[in-house]
């Protein structure tokens, strides 16, 4: 959530320095699709990330999660807070 706070696209390799790549499959991305299930239940355009693949200005590709463009994910002492703008 920090990662995502701070950028709509976060890089997959970028979240793997952080945790193991089987980490990252197993509860991270798990996780975020279970939150985007249940966001999606309330609004069928909500969500909090996606894989997706982004191309820079050099032509690479790469993985990252993409942040909801609508989600201002705000941090508190011992939670985040998830709020959408329209």
């Amino acid at each position: 959530m920090d990662l995502l706070k701070e950028q709509e696209h976060v890089r997959i390799k970028d979240v793997k320095k952080i945790v193991t790549h089987s980490s990252y499959y197993g509860v991270i991305l798990k996780k975020v699709c279970g939150l985007n299930e249940v966001m999606r239940e309330l609004s069928p355009k909500f969500y909090i990330a996606e894989p997706a693949f982004d191309v820079t200005e050099s032509k690479e590709v790469f993985t990252a999660l993409k942040r909801c463009p609508n989600l201002v994910i705000e941090a508190r002492k011992e939670f985040f807070l998830l709020r959408y703008t329209q």
